[in-house]
C-alpha cells in the first residue's frame, strides 16, 4: 500500500498538515503502541494497514483546534482495502 497526497490548493496542504501532524517517527510510535495493545499475528495486509490508518491513525492525530475555522472535504481513493469486521 503506498499513499500520497494530491492537491491543487496548497494552503488546503498546509492546513490538512496543521490538522494531522503526522511525523513518521510520531506515526511509527503511535503504530507500536497500537500493536503492543492488541498484537496481530502474521504479516500486515492492506486491509489491516487500512484499518490501522483510518480506525486508529487519523483520529489519534486530529487535532481540529490547530485550524480553528477549517472546513474541508477529503477524498479517499483506496483500492482493495476491507472494513473491520
Amino acid at each position: 500500500m503506498t499513499g500520497r497526497i494530491q492537491t491543487t490548493d496548497v494552503a488546503e496542504l498546509v492546513r490538512f498538515q496543521q490538522a494531522f501532524p503526522l511525523t513518521p517517527q510520531r506515526v511509527m510510535d503511535f503504530s507500536e503502541r497500537i500493536r503492543n495493545a492488541a498484537p496481530v499475528t502474521g504479516a500486515l495486509t492492506t486491509q489491516s494497514k487500512a484499518d490501522l490508518i483510518f480506525a486508529d491513525i487519523l483520529p489519534g492525530f486530529f487535532q481540529p483546534g490547530r485550524v480553528p475555522g477549517w472546513s474541508t472535504n477529503l477524498h479517499f481513493k483506496i483500492a482493495d482495502a476491507g472494513m473491520r469486521g
